[in-house]
């Protein structure tokens, strides 16, 4: 199948008149052109990482759940997501992530967006910074982690790095392939350096989840997890 479009071509040096010509699923041909239609913008598809739901589908509602909200992002620009779980009982976070896994073993979602993981948000976060959270949070223990990696699912984690064990599990989860994101927590700036220092260290990837929202901030005194 052959798809050509006209109009503002987003590339590395800004926006220029062109046409764009898809095939297969792969583009074919860019050509400029003297002018195009300045309301129709054509520029890479978005990735997001944090993503629960959508069009009424929720990651922790199983494959079906999984499968709308894929597509419905997919229609609004999002090519690439992380079909994202909320701090639930223990067995419920095992199946919404063995839920991704099927998804993915199953050939993902057809006309959505390309599903590469899941992102585990919740629940090796703090009690005190539960945010829209359930309170349903837990210590990551090595069983727990060694639980949620054996789920072959994980892309990405959130992670309170004050909690008990959350540095080992920082290690493992980084020797492991998954981004670690500070979230949720009131460590302050020390500790979220020693945490970062830490995946760094295993050859993993840091970011912070919501940055600024459910954390410390940046004070004189006490410096929160922004400050690194």
């Amino acid at each position: 199948m052959t798809i050509t479009l006209s109009g503002q071509l987003l590339l590395p040096s800004g926006l220029q008149s062109g046409r764009l010509t898809v095939q297969e699923g792969r583009i074919a041909q860019l050509e400029p052109l003297p002018s195009a239609d300045p309301t129709v913008l054509i520029l890479p598809g978005f990735v997001d990482t944090h993503v629960h739901g959508g069009a009424g589908g929720d990651t922790m509602d199983g494959p079906e759940g999984i499968r709308t909200l894929a597509r419905l992002h997919a229609r609004h620009g999002t090519t690439t997501l992380l079909p994202t779980t909320i701090t639930n009982p223990w067995p419920e976070v095992l199946r919404a992530l063995r839920a991704v896994a099927q998804v993915i073993q199953e050939g993902g979602a057809p006309g959505g967006a390309d599903l590469p993981g899941a992102h585990l948000e919740g629940p090796f976060i703090s009690p005190g910074r539960l945010g829209a959270q359930p309170p349903c949070a837990v210590d990551p223990t090595p069983e727990r982690v060694a639980e949620v990696l054996a789920t072959g699912a994980v892309r990405a984690v959130t992670l309170a790095p004050e909690l008990p064990g959350a540095l080992d599990a920082a290690r493992t989860f980084a020797r492991a392939g998954v981004r670690v994101g500070i979230g949720h927590t009131r460590a302050d700036a020390e500790t979220v350096q020693v945490a970062l220092a830490a995946v760094h260290q295993a050859g993993g990837q840091s970011c912070a989840t919501h940055l600024f929202n459910a954390m410390g901030g940046i004070e004189g005194r006490v410096p929160g997890p922004p400050a690194p």
